[in-house]
């Protein structure tokens, strides 16, 4: 191999560059307002043109998301290399550019990245509540809250989800704010969310579930920073596929929710099953000091 002007050669590092929490909270907290939002003006048009309106209105914000989305282009998994413009002109077949940024991806490959506990003591969280999200404007009436109230109250969490993935965006680059302290908050509210929820069942209270959902908004927000900055920092070659895992890990948990707490749910009233299912997600707490 040959190579010219060699006096002007810069030492090339190939690195990946640290996503910071401000940068991944971005994401997140569209995501949350658009549900907030979503959410009060399904119940708006739902009230005004009634239920079959419904769909029109799904389809229009569909279409609009779609094209916004089409002109998003796919990002070169290349990485920036530093080297002087016209400093240096390499003949043959190999480019020691590109060799020295092989040689990092077969690296950080063979480097262990993600333990599978986070996996699982999310799933246990999941497992534990999810099931009673989706049937929360049920309780809600059952307790006597009124429909309009019920879709306010519901309208919380994702509120304070938009608030928590702004503030954790920015703790979670503190060095005294590590991923496993904000998985464990995220859990230790999850639990709370769940006892809160048999409160206001058992009394009626409509500040119950709204301490309930604001604590749930406030713990997917630690949740969901702390593992995706886990998640793409630890394994930024490989985080599409454990990403992948997360969504598909999410979707196992929620099938096996319902099956389970629907079964519950026939020989047990809310009062008694909520209590059972706050257990989860501490067990997911306790298994998230391993990680």
């Amino acid at each position: 191999m040959e190579k010219t002007n060699k006096n002007n050669v810069k030492s090339v590092n190939v690195e990946y560059a640290e996503i910071t929490g401000t940068q991944l909270s971005l994401l997140s907290t569209t995501k949350s307002t658009g549900w907030a939002i979503g959410v009060l003006l399904s119940g708006l048009v739902i009230s005004i043109f009634g239920v079959n309106s419904l769909i029109f209105f799904l389809l229009i914000t569909t279409l609009i998301s779609l094209i916004f989305a089409l002109p998003v282009q796919d990002v070169n998994n290349r990485e920036m290399v530093i080297i002087e413009k016209g400093s240096e002109v390499f003949t043959g077949k190999q480019d020691p550019i590109h060799e020295s940024e092989k040689k990092n991806n077969d690296n950080s490959r063979k480097r262990p990245k993600i333990k599978f506990i986070l996996f699982i003591s999310v799933f246990f969280r999941q497992f534990g509540l999810i099931a009673f999200l989706q049937v929360l404007s049920i309780i809600l009436i059952e307790a006597g809250v009124s429909v309009e109230l019920a879709g306010i109250v519901i309208a919380i969490n994702p509120i304070f989800q938009v608030v928590a993935m702004v503030i954790n965006g920015r703790l979670i680059d503190k060095p005294k704010i590590s991923e496993r302290m904000m998985l464990v908050v995220g859990f230790g509210l999850s639990s709370l969310t769940l006892l809160f929820y048999a409160g206001g069942a058992s009394t009626g209270n409509i500040i119950l579930f709204i301490l309930g959902q604001i604590c749930l908004g406030l713990a997917w927000g630690c949740i969901y920073t702390g593992a995706l900055k886990y998640i793409v920092n630890r394994a930024p070659m490989d985080r599409a596929y454990y990403m992948g895992i997360w969504m598909g890990n999410l979707q196992v948990a929620k099938i096996l929710s319902y099956q389970v707490f629907a079964f519950l749910w026939i020989f047990y009233l809310p009062v008694f099953v909520l209590p059972f299912a706050a257990l989860f997600p501490l067990l997911g707490l306790i298994l998230i000091f391993w990680l």
